[in-house]
């Protein structure tokens, strides 16, 4: 049997490791009991600038975003405010021309004095001057062709029976001064007029001389109290029929001839 003495064994250990080391070596390795190097840490500053670069132009892009926005308002404002102008303008429009149409309208509801007027036939305006008798008074008239009877503003109207016959006791308000007028007439008829509250009342009718320009007629007046109303007479058809034509364009065209 072999027996290795102590020495040549450690001589074949160091020939082993010796073979393994040169192995390794030529293998490319590194010495494996020599701990590797650690990585290099990038510097922060070049990232910190790019990201700078980048908010920059985030900012700018805002920026700019900002200020269109603020344009697109100021558009849609001058937008709206030039519809509104619009809309004025067509509401106005439209009520010019309701108000021509009406005009139209009664144009051809009421007779308007023509160029030339017919012989015998006197033009008169909207508003003229008439004289009463009685009591003896020229007063303010309207001229109304749409109503069928005259009127005449009276007060304190009081009917009673004078032998058998109906009466009538009223007053009218002196244009001027105001005094209380008493007249007592016969009545002629009574018609029903509707009244500002939408009742129809019955009112007496008297007889009346009626001037107007170089009309001179006796009428027939319903008693009213006018006093709500602008005028205290108001002439009708039965007084205008066949004598006047109306122009509503004029006022006061004519003066009572008084004889």
């Amino acid at each position: 049997m072999t027996i290795f003495s102590t020495a040549g064994i450690k001589v074949a250990c160091f020939r082993v490791i010796a073979a393994v080391l040169a192995c390794l070596f030529l293998a490319g390795c590194t010495d494996p009991f020599v701990k590797p190097s650690p990585p290099e840490t990038p510097s922060p500053a070049p990232r910190a600038a790019e990201l700078d670069a980048k908010q920059a132009e985030l900012d700018k892009a805002a920026a700019n975003l900002s200020a269109r926005q603020s344009k697109l308002e100021a558009r849609e404002k001058k937008l709206v405010a030039t519809e509104q102008e619009l809309a004025r303008q067509q509401q106005q429009l439209a009520a010019l021309e309701k108000s021509m149409q009406v005009a139209e309208f009664r144009a051809k509801l009421e007779p308007t004095a023509s160029s030339v007027a017919p012989p015998g036939i006197l033009v008169l305006g909207e508003l003229e001057q008439v004289f009463l008798e009685p009591p003896g008074l020229t007063l303010s008239a309207r001229i109304d062709t749409g109503s069928e009877i005259s009127s005449l503003h009276a007060l304190n109207i009081t009917e009673f029976e004078r032998d058998g016959k109906p009466y009538v006791q009223f007053s009218i308000p002196h244009p001027k001064t105001g005094e209380q007028l008493p007249l007592t007439r016969r009545v002629r008829d009574h018609v029903r007029i509707k009244e500002i509250n939408g009742k129809s009342l019955k009112h007496p009718v008297v007889l009346l001389r009626a001037v107007l320009g170089e009309i001179d007629e006796r009428i027939q007046f319903s008693l009213i109290d006018r006093s709500k109303l602008a005028n205290p007479v108001l002439i009708g058809r039965n007084l205008l029929r066949d004598l006047a034509i109306v122009d509503v364009s004029q006022q006061y065209t004519t003066n009572p001839e008084i004889e």
